[in-house]
């Protein structure tokens, strides 16, 4: 998600994208089609169209009307191809089918990655100089992605050296190589500081390190331009960077957390609220499959469909109804079973259900829960109104995005459209404003159906 450039700003800070349930192991095939992710290595969304609520205030639904908050799902639009979408602070990012990557929203630090000059957009450019994408990462103000050959490309803002390429900060309004990496297999960026986890199981950081967010045994006021290894850690399936903290999910199903610790968000009980600058290990879970953080809390999934949580409460996002103010240790999310994955957003949390319908809990200041008019913030996860059939969830700040696959995968054709092609993942058939139909296909713009077909 998209990262603060200002300590003032961290409150109102959202991060990473969807967390899904069976994370793949680290040779994970990126580009199988199942469930997205971009914090851990799982699988890829079948390819798909978006919806899209919350806060529209820099353009960031892409649906070319900034300023205009959305309390309900809505159509995104324009992308029909969408396999993995990830929001930071007030941008977007969505990798597509043909590995290809698009962003949207909130140019001020050239988090867009389209060059110069820098402007907010409010429908999806193209990130020109990639090559062939397999995920996508969002930090508060910078943007990471992780190439099929194993290197990763960072652009936007890099006061703290999140970047990764060595150099003097500055902004970059178009990607950079990140140093010395040709082996990443999953890739997570946070406030002002990104993980990287490599073929081996081990696990690399770069950015900010004042909290000890990088692992390394030290804290230092100056950032870390290039990465360096974390510590004490092998046999990492997942990493998620979080507000200021850092998590890594270990082949056992255990979890190991370090960094900041002055909310309770590295889950190691109450007799600690120390900085951890070293990986230690998160108390009373096994069995975790999914892990996802927001700004100062986390979550995990389990492999039996309960969630967990710990960390700051201040808005009921860590779903346990009691609103408490901090939590040291995980507790169980109330109300949810069978999760199918989760995702974490600035103060409000998210889970995938079995029947692939959406709850959300925490703040809802910004409409990002969804649920119609009203600040109805919940401390307790309720349904995203007008929302099925999701395979994945990109929650930011004060927005989310959602991704509903075209017929699940399976080939499609119009009844009465334009021509009848077979779908084929493009704008061919001018599928620019596909919506959800009263009969429950989704339509094309003049009523037509959308026929969903094939195995």
């Amino acid at each position: 998600m998209l990262r603060f450039a200002a300590l003032a700003f961290s409150l109102l800070f959202g991060l990473l994208a969807l967390s899904w349930a069976g994370a793949a192991p680290r040779d994970a095939n990126f580009d199988s089609a199942s469930a997205p992710a971009v914090a851990v290595a799982a699988p890829l969304s079948a390819p798909g169209v978006l919806r899209v609520w919350g806060e529209d205030a820099s353009g960031q639904l892409g649906n070319g009307s900034p300023l205009m908050r959305k309390e309900l799902p809505v159509a995104q639009g324009s992308l029909t191809n969408v396999i993995q979408v990830d929001a930071g602070t007030s941008h977007s990012v969505a990798l597509l089918s043909d590995s290809s990557v698009v962003t949207w929203g909130d140019d001020d630090y050239g988090q867009l990655g389209d060059g110069f000059p820098l402007a907010d957009q409010a429908s999806p450019v193209m990130v020109e100089g990639l090559g062939p994408v397999k995920a996508i990462s969002a930090g508060a103000y910078f943007t990471l992605a992780l190439l099929k050959n194993g290197e990763v490309r960072a652009w936007g803002t890099d006061g703290e050296g999140q970047l990764g390429n060595g150099a003097p900060a500055g902004n970059r309004a178009a990607p950079v190589a990140v140093d010395g990496l040709s082996d990443a297999v999953a890739i997570s960026a946070g406030m002002e500081h990104a993980m990287a986890l490599l073929s081996d199981g081990t696990v690399v950081a770069w950015g900010r390190n004042y909290e000890g967010q990088i692992g390394n045994g030290e804290f230092s006021f100056d950032g870390v331009p290039a990465p360096v290894e974390v510590q004490g850690l092998s046999g990492v399936s997942a990493v998620s960077a979080a507000g200021y903290h850092s998590l890594a999910l270990m082949d056992d199903g255990s979890l190991m957390s370090w960094g900041s610790d002055g909310t309770g968000q590295l889950g190691n009980g109450p007799s600690s609220s120390a900085d951890q600058p070293l990986p230690g290990p998160v108390s009373g879970l096994s069995g975790v499959t999914a892990i996802d953080s927001g700004l100062q809390f986390s979550l995990a999934l389990l492999s039996d469909g309960d969630v967990w949580a710990w960390g700051y409460d201040s808005n009921g996002q860590l779903g346990d109804g009691q609103n408490a103010t901090v939590q040291p240790a995980p507790v169980q999310v109330s109300g949810l079973s069978d999760v199918r994955g989760i995702a974490a957003g600035s103060r409000a949390s998210y889970a995938i259900a079995a029947d692939s319908t959406v709850m959300a809990w925490g703040s809802d200041f910004y409409a990002q829960l969804g649920n119609g008019p009203g600040d109805g913030s919940s401390t307790t996860p309720i349904p995203v109104l007008s929302l099925t059939g999701v395979s994945g969830l990109g929650p930011g700040l004060g927005h989310a995005m959602a991704i509903r696959p075209l017929c699940q995968g399976r080939p499609a054709t119009y009844a009465g459209g334009p021509g009848d092609d077979s779908f084929a993942g493009t704008a061919a058939n001018d599928v620019a404003h596909l919506g959800a139909g009263d009969d429950g296909f989704l339509d094309y713009e003049d009523g037509d159906d959308l026929v969903c077909g094939g195995s």
